[in-house]
């Protein structure tokens, strides 16, 4: 998915932290593999998750690869 190519392409622009956000869990592993922290969002709120890894400031940047 395009979420994978997102990260990978990020990495290399080595910013502190990517956050990878879905719901199956296949991917969420891929990106996990990949570096990316998770969030499954059938399990768990985005906002209160985003907020706890960023120190509660939320992210700085969004992509959003839903296609």
């Amino acid at each position: 998915p395009v979420g994978q190519l997102v990260i990978a392409c990020l990495k290399r622009l080595s910013p502190h932290k990517i956050i990878a956000i879905d719901r199956v869990p296949s991917r969420l592993r891929l990106a996990e593999a990949q570096g990316a922290a998770i969030i499954n969002f059938e399990e768990h709120d985005p906002v209160k998750e985003l907020k706890k890894l960023t120190g509660g400031k939320g992210p700085n940047k969004i992509i959003d690869a839903v296609g």
